[in-house]
């Protein structure tokens, strides 16, 4: 009897366990989590590692990020939103300047889900900008982390050498330079003005041996009102050189610039019309032009520029001013750019002269903006 008792007591584990439902456990490294954090931050990815030191997550754009388990809040399978946007990509920039491009999967007054190339970016409202749509002629490639790799569009507010109404971003530094020798740095004030300061090395003296190099600065600020799609503006510029008299003699110049101008469009696609007066202070010489230029997207990457002066009377031809067509390509990458074509001096005393020259320049945007 006791045999039979303790047959009974040893038989019923196993019993049990043989009509145990097996479970399969839940495969982390394949399956995608939504990480909730306590700062409000969510990552999307695939747990590869997980422990009491670490949790290690393979996002959907591919990097890896190493989180506390004492800042996770939560982990639940991620559930992807319904769409609500179709399949229209927009460009969303962000404060800081990036630009992610993508399709927009969800949208309140929490976050953004940006669905792009690679996977999704979750982003905070207000750390956006601004949200617009890709139009077709711009470029919609992104990189592995989702942040716009290439840029369709012109971001320089400025043709060649004169200057567009449309001012640059608050916080935004630029640089420019044309033909080697001018260099011009650019900086955004408070949105509406824009400050610049450029150098040009140059030579003077009556031959090469006793030619001394010297700089010609200047300084200048823009004053830009936008109304809609159109900025109306003014610009002020001084500009010191030195200058060649008979008899071996030299005398400095301070020239300055007024300029008022109106533009239509965007940095993008624009067209400029200005009206600027030159005047040298110390001999009261004078420079009176009317300036047209156009920006015009002809392609992927490619801008059109057309940077065009005409002088207004005789009395504004000097031996260094001339009026000018031109036609320049601008190359543009997220931060800097490049243009390249030709400029035509022209000079229309007792006839007209033509002086063709290559024009080649290069911007950049030094800050994060």
């Amino acid at each position: 009897m006791k045999s039979v008792l303790l047959c009974l007591l040893l038989s019923i584990p196993m019993v049990a366990f043989s009509q145990q439902t097996p479970v399969t456990p839940l495969d982390s490294s394949r399956t995608t989590f939504t990480i909730y954090l306590k700062d409000g931050g969510q990552y999307i990815g695939r747990i590869i590692q997980r422990d009491a030191i670490k949790v290690v997550v393979r996002r959907q754009g591919g990097g890896l990020s190493y989180l506390a388990p004492s800042d996770i809040t939560r982990i639940e399978p991620y559930q992807a939103s319904v769409r609500t946007r179709g399949r229209e990509q927009y460009n969303v920039t962000m404060t800081d300047g990036t630009v992610y491009t993508g399709e927009i999967r969800e949208r309140d007054s929490i976050r953004v889900i940006l669905r792009r190339r690679g996977g999704e970016s979750i982003l905070s409202p207000k750390e956006i900008a601004k949200i617009e749509p890709v139009s077709d002629g711009e470029i919609n490639l992104t990189s592995k982390e989702g942040v716009s790799a290439v840029s369709g569009e012109n971001q320089f507010p400025w043709l060649l050498y004169n200057q567009t109404a449309i001012p640059l971003k608050r916080g935004q530094l630029t640089y420019r330079n044309i033909w080697v020798l001018y260099n011009e740095l650019s900086y955004g004030l408070f949105g509406f003005i824009t400050l610049r300061a450029s150098i040009t090395p140059s030579f003077s003296g009556q031959t090469f041996y006793n030619s001394t190099l010297y700089t010609r600065p200047s300084v200048g600020g823009k004053l830009s009102i936008p109304l809609g799609s159109v900025h109306i503006g003014g610009d002020i510029t001084y500009r010191w050189s030195e200058r060649s008299e008979f008899f071996y003699t030299r005398t400095n110049r301070r020239e300055r610039t007024l300029t008022g101008f109106v533009t239509f469009g965007s940095t993008k696609s624009n067209l400029t019309l200005a009206y600027s007066d030159l005047k040298t202070i110390n001999n009261f010489d004078r420079r009176k032009s009317i300036d047209v230029g156009f920006v015009a997207p002809i392609g992927r990457r490619l801008s059109l520029i057309s940077d065009n002066r005409i002088l207004i009377g005789q009395n504004s031809y000097d031996y260094d001013r001339f009026s000018q067509i031109s036609g320049v390509l601008r190359i543009n990458r997220p931060r800097h750019a490049f243009d390249l074509g030709f400029l035509v001096a022209i000079r229309d005393e007792d006839k007209i002269r033509l002086y063709p020259l290559p024009y080649v320049a290069y911007n950049m945007r030094l800050s994060k903006k």
